[in-house]
């Protein structure tokens, strides 16, 4: 047995739920929707959720606490400007805040509870997205045993996005226990399965790894396998983005290249979205799912990314 099954085992069933769960746990009646999840939806280890036909612009973002969101949504004349229609698509404005109820909703049993993160497409368009649910002080976390609607909040940083209903833009995990392991039991596993490879695919060994509550990632600053390019800026000044165009834009219209620089360090401007390339590359075992940390204050003042999963 591997280091990594051994570790599996002895999580003693607690963990994220794997894709033939996911459809069990739709079969179950734990996630539903007016029109079944297809396959497209079911990702290893999560759901992607579909936006419904209608988005309410708000004031500002919140917490519904003790309330039900609808509850808030329609007793509040201050909290929603305008109601818009998504079943023939409609364009959300940078900086401003929406919510979409989404189409899927939960029946959990008490034993189950859900995390959710936008999905990689929507981060790298720097589209802030978060779910909330019924009487939640917390955003993207579902509580054990919750019954009821889901709510995506969308705010768009960077571009003008048009979205439509059936789009998804975030995703959702299903957990049970503690699943969490700390940076002893994970270095074990990198020793029996390498987690990390450089640009020729050889593994980083584990001694040049750096554990700090989970694995340590870089980014490259010598552009040596992208051409001299280590990310890309967003343009001040874009188009909008109809997310339903797959393949349609000259990225050069919303991207500015950032080329290596002339040392061993680069200044990000305040206010400005950045998508950078990692120093390393990664590869998950399939006994496991893994998450980035959104924020971490000890490595500085700065959102890393939008999707974890």
């Amino acid at each position: 047995m591997t280091e990594a099954h051994a570790a599996a085992d002895r999580l003693g069933g607690a963990g994220v739920l794997p894709d033939h769960e996911l459809r069990a746990a739709v079969a179950a009646g734990w996630i539903s929707a007016p029109t079944p999840p297809g396959d497209d939806q079911f990702q290893p280890a999560s759901l992607d959720l579909r936006l419904g036909p209608l988005a309410y612009q708000l004031r500002a973002s919140f917490l519904p606490f003790s309330a039900p969101v609808q509850q808030r949504l329609d007793g509040n004349g201050d909290l929603v400007i305008d109601r818009l229609s998504l079943s023939e698509g409609a364009t959300l404005s940078r900086g401003s805040v929406y919510l979409v109820p989404l189409l899927e909703s939960l029946v959990l049993p008490p034993h189950v509870r859900g995390r959710s993160n936008p999905k990689s497409t929507t981060g790298r368009l720097d589209i802030f997205t978060r779910v909330i649910t019924d009487r939640t002080p917390r955003f993207d976390e579902i509580a054990p045993g919750y019954r009821g609607q889901l709510y995506l909040e969308i705010s768009p940083q960077s571009f003008p996005v048009r979205v439509h209903a059936g789009a998804s833009l975030n995703q959702l995990r299903l957990l049970m226990g503690d699943g969490a392991i700390d940076d002893g039991l994970l270095r074990r596993v990198y020793s029996d399965q390498p987690l990390l490879f450089d640009d020729d695919d050889r593994p980083v060994p584990v001694e040049r790894a750096t554990f700090n509550d989970g694995l340590c990632m870089g980014i490259d600053l010598s552009g040596r396998a992208t051409d001299g390019i280590i990310g890309y800026r967003a343009h001040p000044n874009p188009p909008a983005v109809d997310l339903a165009r797959v393949g349609h834009y000259d990225p050069a219209e919303f991207w500015e290249p950032i080329k290596r620089p002339g040392r061993d360090a680069y200044i990000l401007e305040a206010n400005r979205f950045y998508i950078l390339v990692s120093k390393e590359r990664i590869r998950v075992p399939p006994d496991f799912a893994a998450e980035m940390v959104v924020y971490d204050a000890g490595a500085g003042e700065i959102r890393t990314h939008y999707a974890g999963f």
